[in-house]
């Protein structure tokens, strides 16, 4: 049986999803280099707000493939 091809919301799912991989990316390579323990920390707590997003966007894009079989 063939995949349905993907709906509007999928495809919608699917950048929120590309979006926060491309920040959550980012904000991990800025942990690199930086120069103080206070600049980490700072760095680190928006790093995992970040991922908690990533985390998100992705359980909503597979929940959404899983219900609607797109």
């Amino acid at each position: 049986m063939q995949p349905k091809p993907a709906c509007d919301r999928q495809e919608a799912l699917m950048r929120q999803y590309s979006v926060a991989v491309r920040a959550y990316i980012a904000v991990a390579i800025a942990l690199d280099g930086l120069s103080s323990h206070q600049e980490f920390e700072e760095a680190y707590q928006r790093a995992e707000e970040v991922r908690l997003e990533f985390e998100h966007a992705r359980a909503d894009l597979n929940q959404h493939m899983q219900e609607h079989g797109c």
